[in-house]
């Protein structure tokens, strides 16, 4: 462990930042005791001199991450996993985990680290497939071995280490929801997840719910089928559309794929909150469409800081009869559950 003296200001602004962190992070890793010394911890932090700066973490390229990776599986501790192309993925999302949620330090094993890793990252975040699922806990602990080894942590600090990670196993199958689990078709969820990233699922199948079926084209000529189209490209997408709205004209169509385009990306994010808050008070997935391209009609791609415009100017009003559309979806009631069933026809019905 090494000591050394911080600037007044920088010492102010690092510990603001973790103080910010630990405020922002649902049931954050803290002890019993937090709550008694938080508030004498920000009246210190309050009287140190403003104007100090954050250490930028180092920053990790797709070669210098394949380079980790690569040393990690030719090694020792890596000798034992028996599923290389399962560990090959795992370590990959252990070393990005590391870069972007630990400060550049994909090296850095703790108890802590591991829970998050393997309870609340993963879950919440990654698309894992079986053989992920099942490969994940070893492959981490065969890393903290490994990392701990490479940055000279204490053995006692790799056996606590270890001693969480096992803990956090026994509860890792309850806290990682595979979408198979809730009766959905792999092969529709890899189209929407093309990266893997488990969290847009929802917002993107309240996106773009149809997903199978066949449509006539909009020029009359021969039938498409929708299970083929990739609702990732910008053309099959428009597809899709016409599908949902036969009969739109180009502007309508133009604002639903600007919508629909927002919400697969999830920027800005409050868009996908709105539409979440006016599922929970009772509104038709439709309204909701219409309501938020009416917010982005008058106040463009970012309708106000932190989305408050977007919020109240959506949610003070009641549902009302909007402007015939003929799109299928109107005829269909929305499921509070986030868009993955309940909206008619499409896949997740």
């Amino acid at each position: 462990m090494r000591f050394e003296e911080l600037d007044p200001r920088d010492t102010k602004a690092l510990l603001q930042s973790a103080l910010d962190l630990t405020d922002e992070t649902d049931g954050p890793p803290v002890n019993e005791n937090f709550g008694s010394y938080h508030a004498f911890v920000r009246a210190r932090v309050d009287i140190l001199p403003p104007g100090g700066r954050l250490p930028q973490p180092p920053v990790y390229g797709r070669d210098r991450r394949a380079t980790i990776a690569t040393r990690f599986l030719a090694s020792d501790e890596a000798g034992e996993l028996s599923d290389i192309s399962a560990a090959i993925r795992c370590v990959d999302r252990i070393i990005d985990y590391g870069c972007a949620h630990d400060f550049g330090r994909p090296l850095r094993v703790s108890p802590i680290k591991c829970e998050l890793f393997l309870l609340d990252w993963l879950p919440r975040k990654v698309l894992l497939s079986p053989s992920e699922q099942e490969a994940v806990p070893h492959v981490l602990a065969a890393w903290v071995r490994w990392a701990g080894r490479r940055t000279g942590l204490p053995e006692e600090g790799v056996r606590a280490t270890l001693d969480a990670l096992w803990d956090a196993t026994a509860k890792f199958s309850a806290a990682y929801r595979d979408p198979a689990a809730f009766g959905l078709d792999r092969a529709l969820v890899d189209r929407l997840l093309p990266d893997g990233d488990l969290e847009a699922l929802p917002r993107r199948a309240f996106a773009l719910p149809f997903l199978s079926g066949t449509h006539r084209r909009a020029d009359g000529h021969g039938l498409v089928d929708l299970s083929e189209l990739d609702p990732a490209d910008p053309g099959d997408r428009r597809v899709l559309m016409e599908f949902e709205h036969p009969g739109g004209d180009e502007e309508h169509l133009d604002a639903h794929m600007r919508l629909a385009a927002m919400l697969w990306d999830g920027e800005p994010p409050h868009l996908w909150d709105t539409a979440q808050s006016l599922l929970d008070v009772g509104y038709e997935r439709h309204e909701i469409l219409h309501r938020l391209i009416d917010v982005l009609d008058l106040w463009g791609d970012d309708p106000g800081p932190s989305g408050r415009r977007c919020v109240c100017f959506v949610t003070n009003l009641r549902p009302t009869e909007l402007p015939v559309c003929a799109s299928r979806s109107r005829r269909q009631s929305s499921d509070p559950g986030r868009g993955l069933a309940g909206v008619g026809t499409g896949p997740w019905s």
